[in-house]
């Protein structure tokens, strides 16, 4: 099936039956990285709950599932269809009971498929082991816990051929979009965009600590004169952070990924919202990188950005809104940091006698309506003591014992 040059919608049954093709009204589709992806229709037609739209935007094809509908009689009657990216769709209807191991990112996926229509795709952090224990969850719940432990991103692959969809794929990426050259300028007086520049701290140097006493300094010459402390005698000193990382033992390895964390943390932090359509955001796709120019910095901050949430006008062609920074992809940094801060936890109570380790329910989050385990040692010598709680909030907050925990984001070595 050859791509559209404009944007098309045919319909399928629940069953992949191919109907016919749709006629839309109104399209726009909401995505976020490892997150929403949401196609919301007006049509003048009504859909069946688990009803299959393959579309496209004239260059590339996708497939949604219809999972809300309304309708209207308002000036003649018009229907409303919500519906949910066919990869979270499908694999949400597919239950693990009990699944436990230590496998590598491509093989927690082709165990995680085998019940279902999809298969596997492309899957990064090739040699990479993580230690999974899926109880009681959909596979989109467990896919989304391999991403945040191997720092990935979640993309849906199709094929289309002359009936439909040919091929169903998963892909778990390091990450998603390109670097196309889309530029944008940020100044005092650009209407409809929203700035927040984030509370992290600026590093000009870093400490890299590896494998037992091994340790390397990194700096930055040229982030010192901007982002630099005084010193005692008022000249710039370093602004220094520390990057750990147990598994490195070469120091070559490890200056390496200490230099990767300082670009990330030499400048601040800063995310851009835009609520309205913008001409320079006309082409992105999500995960693209954008090229900032912010004149609001002295001298004038150069960065780029990833393009973490998008929402398009599919008839139109543009972006109608989209987030966009150094710190985008919220949902998989979130997964990401509960994981590692969840396996830290775990290594840090390792030397206990398990037998001294006592579950029990925290009453005091009782009235938020929240279940809150605890893990307590009791070594039956002195009071108990709370080894802590591991939480994440409505907001996607970690909380160890209810109270927010920052973590730094490190990249990988």
């Amino acid at each position: 099936m050859d791509i559209a040059k404009k944007p098309k919608f045919l319909l399928y049954s629940r069953w992949c039956e191919q109907i016919g093709e749709l006629p839309v009204l109104a399209a726009h589709h909401r995505q976020e990285i490892n997150g929403e992806d949401r196609l919301d229709l007006d049509i003048t037609q009504p859909l069946a709950k688990g009803d299959r739209i393959l579309w496209t935007d004239g260059r590339r094809w996708d497939e949604h599932v219809v999972d809300a509908e309304s309708q209207s009689h308002d000036g003649g009657e018009t229907f409303s269809a919500s519906c949910v990216r066919a990869l979270q769709a499908d694999l949400s209807a597919k239950q693990v009971r009990e699944w436990k191991a230590n496998v590598s990112a491509s093989a927690a996926v082709a165990e995680l498929l085998k019940l279902t229509a999809w298969t596997s795709g492309e899957v990064s952090a090739a040699g990479a082991t993580a230690t999974f224990e899926f109880e009681r969850a959909s596979v989109y719940e467990c896919l989304l816990q391999v991403c945040g432990a191997f720092g990935l991103e979640l993309r849906q692959d199709i094929e289309v051929g002359e009936a439909g969809v040919t091929a169903r794929r998963v892909s778990l990426v390091s990450r998603m979009g390109g670097d196309h050259g889309t530029r944008f300028d940020y100044g005092h007086d650009l209407a409809g965009i929203s700035k927040e520049v984030l509370d992290t701290e600026v590093c000009t140097a870093v400490y890299g600590y590896g494998k037992d006493s091994l340790w390397c300094y990194v700096a930055d010459a040229d982030a010192l004169k901007l982002w630099g402390v005084p010193g005692p005698d008022g000249e710039p000193t370093h602004a220094e952070g520390v990057f750990e990382d147990s598994s490195v033992a070469d120091k070559a390895a490890l200056e390496a990924a200490a230099k990767a964390w300082l670009e990330v943390h030499k400048q601040p932090e800063v995310t851009y919202d835009a609520r309205i359509p913008f001409a320079p955001l006309k082409d992105v796709r999500l995960g693209d990188t954008v090229h900032v120019v912010d004149r609001d910095f002295t001298p004038e901050l150069r960065l780029k950005a990833r393009v973490g949430s998008l929402e398009r006008d599919i008839l139109r062609g543009e972006a109608s809104s989209a987030t966009f920074g150094t710190v985008v992809s919220v949902l998989p940094d979130v997964l990401s940091r509960a994981y590692d801060a969840s396996a830290r936890a775990m290594n840090a109570v390792a030397s206990v006698n398990p037998d001294a380790i006592v579950e029990k329910v925290d009453e005091r989050y009782a009235a938020d309506g929240a279940t809150v385990r605890m893990l307590t040692l009791d070594d039956k010598k002195s009071a108990e003591q709370a080894v802590g709680a591991l939480t994440v909030d409505a907001s996607g907050a970690l909380l160890w014992n209810g109270r927010k925990v920052a973590i730094v984001e490190e990249p990988a070595s």
